[in-house]
């Protein structure tokens, strides 16, 4: 490519530095202060919401007993929340239906000659 002619260098250099409205500062940068405030709040939100994100993906985590809670038979979308709930976060506590029911209160309840057992 060859050299521009000179008209055209000095154009170029006119359009391209910028010029400033007036020489009066206030109307050259009216909002620049509010901008920077802005910017700074903006920064805290976009951390924060981070911080929701990565407690959401914690929480979003399936569960260990989700497996069960499928297993378990007609586990459809309403019993299959409230099988997780008696199942509970710890499935070592379950290892077998009578523990269950008994941990959880749904086993049925013996009475010999008047006595509870």
């Amino acid at each position: 490519m060859g050299q521009l002619p000179a008209g055209l260098q000095d154009r170029l250099g006119r359009i391209a530095a910028p010029a400033p409205v007036t020489a009066q500062a206030h109307w050259n940068n009216p909002h620049r202060f509010m901008a920077w405030a802005l910017a700074d709040q903006f920064k805290a939100l976009v951390q924060r919401v981070d911080q929701i994100d990565q407690r959401l993906a914690v929480l979003a985590a399936p569960p260990p007993n989700a497996p069960w809670a499928k297993s378990g038979p007609g586990a459809g979308a309403a019993l299959e929340p409230r099988l997780r709930v008696v199942l509970g976060t710890q499935p070592e506590n379950c290892a077998s239906a009578p523990t269950l029911a008994i941990g959880s209160g749904v086993a049925p309840r013996r009475i010999q000659r008047g006595q509870p057992a």
